[in-house]
């Protein structure tokens, strides 16, 4: 029993062994990686950092015009919108004013046709002590002005 557990421990000792050995190498690879990506993204010179700041300058520059842009559009559109809207206003109230003048002109004639319809009516019942022409002739007139 005592001679599994030390073959378990020996080979558990020769893989230590071996991990010490390989972590170094490793360890290594990993910082040279990782110094070749610091390097490649760090500018050598002055002149890469200045083309850097203009890059990042002129992607700034480029979105401030193309919002400029937009803004102007939006206000070009709301101002077309609020001439559109004025318009639209003035034009229902000049409809409003047009509806009331049509009611009174409506109105009006109605008052008129009725005091015709009155005035023929009085005629009808007196036509019959008058003679059949007067009479006649009094209709026409009276059709005539209902008709103005």
């Amino acid at each position: 029993m005592v001679e599994p557990v030390m073959y378990v421990t020996i080979g558990l000792l020769a893989g230590c062994v071996l991990i010490v050995g390989v972590i170094p190498l490793v360890h290594a690879r990993a910082v040279r990686l990782t110094m070749r990506r610091v390097e490649v993204m760090t500018p050598t010179s002055m002149a890469e950092v200045q083309a850097d700041k203009d890059l990042l300058r002129a992607e700034f520059a480029m979105s401030m015009h193309r919002l400029e842009t937009r803004l102007d559009q939006m206000r070009a559109k709301t101002t077309s919108q609020l001439v559109e809207n004025q318009r639209l206003k003035l034009l229902v109230e000049t409809q409003r004013v047009d509806l009331a003048t049509l009611r009174a002109q409506t109105e009006a004639l109605n008052v008129k046709i009725t005091s015709y319809q009155y005035e023929i009516r009085e005629l009808h019942k007196r036509s019959h002590a008058r003679p059949l022409r007067e009479l006649w002739s009094r209709e026409q007139r009276a059709q005539q002005r209902l008709r103005i």
